[in-house]
């Protein structure tokens, strides 16, 4: 009995295929850095503009599907200035579906898969102010004197 051999496109589709799903693979297993919040450098000073030395910043930051919160509280330098790294971690695409998939089968509609982060701004003897995901956020922030 002759066998006949599978035709030439029918093997390059194959092969395509094969390759095809070994790259999908590498890329959902392979870890990477995944920035959460990026960096972030700001000078807070008073209404008319002299520096807040020593007010506090707290950062909180999140991603959802991953399950993850971790915060930093810094204070300013002597001329105002504060620089937030950037925050990372390092995951594969696999673990951020899996996440998600999760969060959303636990939660619903209601479920938050994204990142996110916050930025507290507070000095003695003026109003706080409170920044979320950088909206608003500038180069200078200024702080008002309570009443």
């Amino acid at each position: 009995m002759i066998t006949k051999r599978p035709p030439k496109e029918h093997i390059k589709k194959t092969m395509y295929l094969f390759f095809s799903l070994v790259l999908l693979l590498l890329i959902i297993f392979w870890p990477f850095d995944y920035t959460i919040s990026p960096e972030r450098r700001f000078k807070v000073v008073d209404e008319i503009g002299r520096p807040i030395p020593g007010a506090i910043i707290k950062q909180i930051w999140d991603q959802y599907a991953l399950r993850l919160t971790e915060e930093e509280q810094l204070k300013t330098s002597g001329d105002g200035l504060v620089l937030l790294p950037r925050r990372t971690i390092k995951t594969r695409w696999i673990d951020l579906m899996a996440g998600a998939v999760t969060k959303i089968v636990e939660y619903k509609i209601h479920a938050s898969i994204c990142s996110s982060d916050s930025i507290f701004i507070d000095a003695f003897g003026y109003e706080p102010k409170w920044f979320f995901d950088g909206e608003g956020l500038g180069q200078i922030v200024v702080l008002n004197r309570q009443k």
